[in-house]
């Protein structure tokens, strides 16, 4: 396995801490020498329009210049990056249409563009939707513009594409990307409550609870990949990978098509994940790279987390992006991501040093939600409550 680091260099002067990549303890180690200072500033992006609790940025897949924010309640705002203030407008309105439940980590979590978007106009969104009788689900649903992407509506008779049982109100992950494949990857969580207690979903592969997942929606409501590893078998054949807390935040590396994830920990571990084809990441067996409760239902080998964070450097980690763009040297082949409790922003340097991450802001003063990226490989941090509410890294 490649080697992975979990500690941080601040930019300014903080000594380095590194995570043990075995054994599950925290250790010591002498770095290798640092890179260029990272530069970075969080400038406001959007004319620093404000937006309510916002989840996910997304680019026009065709016009650059027309972006999409994501707010939990179940609102889709749609502007020009040319002139946001001028141009915001609402897409849609999920919760005005279906009876979305929005308490805690409920509510609109995800937003995707179909790869064939110019010819088909649809778009597939995630959220929670209260049942009758108590209790809520996860859906995939399918939309579609009519209007080149300015406002979308549900599709008439094929609104469900995946519905759910979330279980619990917490760990609801949501997030959706379609991936160099033309299929679409949906991240889900475990269920909710402490410990996977219902049954231990991470590591049961007759549930999609906990799961990374990938379904072809080229078809109604949607077929499985003859390819995926559970395909043909007793098992869910949609599941692409497994073993999961709550994934927050996926997203696919805009050169190698690689896909990366954060999965949220418990108690000792926040965890950054590559996935792959099959692969269980260890929950609730393990906790990143730390036993957490094993049984007979664990299935290993699994997978080691690219970062392991002990609960010192970070609390509740938010997955981000591999910087593909040009204004940023200091970032190129690193992924960027962030702790929406502390505020941290992070920089794994992969391909540079694989056993290094650094801090871009000790802490930035944020609380990133999430990040998008633009097909140039910038990328942006989400503020949850923050005003203005989106930054862009800069130098």
């Amino acid at each position: 396995m490649r080697a992975r680091g979990a500690g941080w260099f601040g930019l300014t002067g903080a000594a380095a801490l590194i995570v043990a990549c075995g054994g599950g303890s925290d250790g010591g180690g002498a770095p290798g020498p640092p890179p260029p200072p990272a530069t970075v500033r969080f400038v406001p992006a959007f004319g620093g329009e404000l937006f309510a609790s916002p989840v996910k940025l997304v680019q026009h897949p065709s016009d650059a210049d027309r972006w999409y924010v994501v707010e939990q309640r179940g609102r889709v705002f749609t502007l020009r990056a040319s002139n946001p203030a001028g141009t915001r407008a609402l897409a849609v309105d999920v919760e005005a249409l279906f009876d979305l439940s929005t308490g805690g980590e409920e509510g609109l979590l995800g937003m995707a563009f179909s790869p064939s978007f110019a010819a088909n106009g649809e778009v597939f969104f995630a959220y929670t939707d209260q049942r009758a009788g108590g209790g809520s689900d996860s859906v995939v649903a399918r939309f579609a513009s009519a209007d080149g992407g300015l406002t979308f509506a549900p599709v008439a008779g094929n609104t469900g594409v995946l519905r759910f049982d979330s279980e619990q109100s917490n760990h609801n992950a949501g997030d959706l990307a379609f991936g160099p494949d033309g299929f679409l990857y949906v991240a889900t969580g475990d269920g909710g409550g402490a410990g996977d207690p219902d049954p231990e979903d991470g590591q049961n592969l007759s549930t999609l609870l906990g799961k990374v997942l990938r379904i072809d929606v080229s078809t109604a409501p949607y077929a499985i990949p003859l390819d995926n590893p559970f395909a043909g078998t007793a098992n869910r054949g949609e599941i692409w990978a497994y073993g999961l807390r709550n994934p927050w935040r996926m997203s696919f590396d805009l050169q190698t098509g690689e896909l990366w994830l954060g999965d949220v920990g418990q108690d000792a571990r926040e965890e950054i994940d590559r996935i792959v084809k099959g692969g269980n990441y260890g929950w609730d067996c393990r906790e990143g790279d730390v036993s957490f409760d094993p049984d007979p239902n664990c299935m290993p080998p699994f997978v080691e987390p690219e970062v392991a964070h002990p609960r010192s450097e970070a609390r509740s980690i938010t997955g981000g992006y591999v910087y593909r763009g040009s204004a940023l040297p200091s970032l190129a082949n690193s992924y960027v991501y962030g702790d929406f409790a502390t505020g941290r922003v992070f920089v794994y340097r992969f391909q540079a040093n694989p056993t290094r991450v650094d801090e871009l802001a000790a802490p930035s003063g944020l609380s990133p939600s999430s990040f998008g990226q633009g097909r140039d490989g910038e990328i942006y941090v989400l503020d949850y409550g923050g005003t203005p509410s989106i930054y862009q890294l800069a130098p």
